[in-house]
């Protein structure tokens, strides 16, 4: 709710407090999905903590050195593809609630594992769009607006860490259900 709020309502001096009150929010809920985890998977959360890191310094470089260049063709295609995955996990939502299969996307087979790694790569392009946002505006805009990018590479990074672990979860899972 407090991303919804953050994302939709008007950009004024508040930015600073509801964002921050989202990211302490955010590391809570994180924690604990990562204890949680790290209690069936021991070091699976510090694999895809070290992951998120990885692909956040390695897309800044791509980003920096300009061999990724964040022009209007790649925001869209960005775009389009992150709403195409918004749309199979809303899918997914509701096909659930009547008990309906989901072609193996969400599961640890070779096609969900396929699937995960299709989302890890369109999150770790959405860090190249939040890293252009944040420059272009920068010095342009009002200083509070400076705290919606940190929102947005905040959420971007969120999600990659959870796509990630995701994957990690899958493929263990995969293995366990071969050694089995």
């Amino acid at each position: 709710i407090l991303a919804l709020i953050i994302t939709f309502a008007p950009k004024n001096r508040f930015l600073a407090i509801t964002t921050t009150i989202y990211a302490i929010c955010e590391g809570l809920f994180l924690g604990s999905f990562s204890a949680l985890v790290n209690s069936v998977y021991p070091g699976l959360a510090s694999q895809a903590a070290i992951g998120t890191i990885l692909t956040l310094v390695g897309m800044f470089v791509l980003y920096n050195t300009n061999i990724i260049k964040c022009d209007d063709k790649f925001k869209k295609v960005v775009f389009i593809s992150t709403f195409a995955v918004l749309g199979i996990y809303v899918l997914q939502m509701i096909l659930s609630l009547f008990h309906l299969p989901t072609m193996g996307i969400f599961s640890n087979s070779l096609v969900g594992i396929g699937f995960s790694i299709v989302v890890v790569a369109i999150a770790a392009f959405n860090l190249i769009v939040d890293f252009d946002f944040i420059k272009q505006y920068s010095g342009q805009v009002p200083d509070y607006f400076e705290w919606y990018g940190g929102f947005a590479l905040l959420v971007t990074i969120v999600w990659l860490y959870i796509e990630i672990l995701d994957l990690l979860m899958n493929y263990k899972a995969e293995n366990k259900t071969k050694e089995v």
